[in-house]
């Protein structure tokens, strides 16, 4: 996780192991962003929609139930949902298995070399559509385990990490491979 926050990048992309707490790491990220930004828009894709919600109810909904009232006293939740929350400060974390139509400041998703694996089209949709609704100069977060030799997550790992071994400077629109 330290590495991951130190080395933050605007795209990012995590071959990750199980139960490091990437995910975890990501989101408490996504809630400070949201607690302490005004008008910012944060989006969760997962796997699935209940591990997205899942997500949502356990890395935000109940971390900020736990902050200190004086934190909560900056942003107070101003609606609630299953798939979204939104605080008094215009800023809002939502989840869906598409960001299409929205307008990002950041966005995570969760188990991507799954959703290419198992579901070419869906996995096509978030690259045209989800990938696309996150200007340039905001962050991207892809996480996942691996999920076999092909699809887009396999595409994007071998990419960033043949960028990172070459040694280059990474532009904007690069992805930081950790």
């Amino acid at each position: 996780q330290r590495a991951f926050y130190d080395g933050l990048h605007f795209n990012n992309i995590i071959l990750k192991a199980r139960q490091l707490g990437m995910s975890t790491g990501i989101n408490l990220t996504m809630l400070d962003t949201c607690l302490f930004n005004a008008n910012t828009e944060c989006g969760i894709i997962a796997h699935t929609e209940s591990a997205g919600m899942d997500l949502l109810r356990r890395n935000i909904r109940q971390v900020y139930s736990d902050l200190p009232e004086a934190i909560q006293a900056l942003a107070p939740l101003f609606s609630d949902s299953a798939h979204h929350v939104r605080f008094s400060n215009g800023s809002s974390i939502k989840v869906a298995t598409t960001m299409r139509s929205s307008s990002l400041q950041m966005l995570h998703i969760s188990e991507f070399g799954k959703i290419a694996a198992n579901s070419p089209p869906r996995a096509r949709e978030i690259v045209s559509g989800s990938l696309e609704t996150v200007a340039k100069g905001n962050i991207v977060v892809i996480e996942s385990t691996a999920e076999g030799s092909s699809g887009y997550f396999y595409q994007y790992c071998q990419t960033a990490q043949a960028l990172a071994d070459s040694g280059k400077a990474l532009s904007a629109s690069d992805y930081r491979f950790f």
